[in-house]
């Protein structure tokens, strides 16, 4: 007695030597919407992708916004102490003062040339005249 099944598999069988066209022809029609779900699924990927990163550029935009008006912020704050104190420590206006001190020529009337030629910039020349280390053309008047 014959089950179901195999009843079934002699209907396909019988199939084939009767019409093999059309079953290649399913196998065609079957393998092209495995392409095109494979296509569909990549794009949708794709896209997945592209939104993943417009959200961590959106983000890293932010984070940089947040972090530049926090800087500007502080700068504001100290550019009134910056004529107090311009350097963010002791340590390191030592450290600038030494190496300024070591560029310098060791003959006196060179290193004076040279610091008297940069008092008379006009940005140097007006600190130092508000610091009151310098005479400025309008106070000499």
């Amino acid at each position: 007695m014959k089950t179901y099944c195999d009843k079934k598999r002699a209907q396909r069988e019988d199939s084939k030597l009767v019409n093999p066209k059309v079953d290649g022809q399913k196998k065609a029609v079957r393998k092209m919407s495995k392409r095109k779900n494979a296509k569909v699924k990549w794009q949708k990927q794709k896209l997945m992708e592209t939104k993943k990163q417009n959200a961590v550029l959106r983000t890293q935009a932010w984070r940089l916004r947040v972090k530049l008006t926090a800087t500007s912020n502080i700068v504001r704050e100290d550019q009134a102490t910056s004529e107090v104190f311009p350097f963010s420590s002791y340590s390191a206006e030592r450290r600038t003062i030494n190496r300024v001190k070591r560029l310098l020529s060791p003959t006196p009337t060179k290193k004076a040339k040279v610091i008297e030629s940069i008092s008379k910039l006009p940005t140097t020349s007006k600190i130092l005249a508000r610091k009151g280390l310098l005479m400025s053309p309008e106070t000499e008047s």
